[in-house]
């Protein structure tokens, strides 16, 4: 009896964490949730500045030189011309520290933004925020400022910039 009652607690302890940790994702329609983050190079950014001149493609990636990311972020990199051909503009967001981000893009050479976001409110706001790692997430927002489309994991490029116009 006293292990089934345990097993009872660890699966509502883990239904309870899962649901803390899921948070409230923006999904396709909704206004996207404005933001000022700092990039590799320093600068401020600020999500507002962009709405009604660019589409923007956000990448939310979790960890620097990690193989999935490194590979992610290169693809990106590689059709770079086809998303500033379309009006867009590129951003790639963890919670990582800034050395790490100057060190990331620099070996990589990638010719977008990425942006710092320690003190992860970003990653919650947009509810990529995992229990032990953030979650991988893109988001693409029309000029008007709203999420046009919203996709775990790592799509393909080319389905990404199907939903630019």
């Amino acid at each position: 009896m006293q292990v089934k009652n345990f097993l009872i607690f660890i699966l509502l302890l883990f239904f309870l964490v899962s649901i803390v940790y899921a948070g409230n994702k923006p999904k396709p329609g909704d206004k996207a949730p404005d933001f000022t983050l700092t990039t590799h190079k320093g600068e401020i950014i600020r999500l507002k500045d962009f709405i009604g001149q660019k589409y923007i493609v956000l990448f939310f990636y979790p960890g620097n030189n990690t193989p999935v990311c490194t590979k992610q972020l290169c693809e990106v990199r590689d059709n770079y011309g086809e998303f500033i051909e379309k009006d867009a503009v590129i951003f790639g967001i963890n919670s990582g520290k800034i050395g790490s981000q100057v060190l990331f893009a620099k070996k990589h050479n990638f010719p977008f933004e990425l942006l710092l976001d320690e003190s992860r409110k970003v990653i919650k706001l947009y509810g990529v925020k995992g229990f032990y790692f953030d979650k991988r997430m893109v988001f693409v927002i029309d000029k008007t400022g709203k999420i046009i489309y919203r996709k775990k994991g790592k799509p393909p490029i080319s389905e990404i910039l199907n939903f630019i116009p």
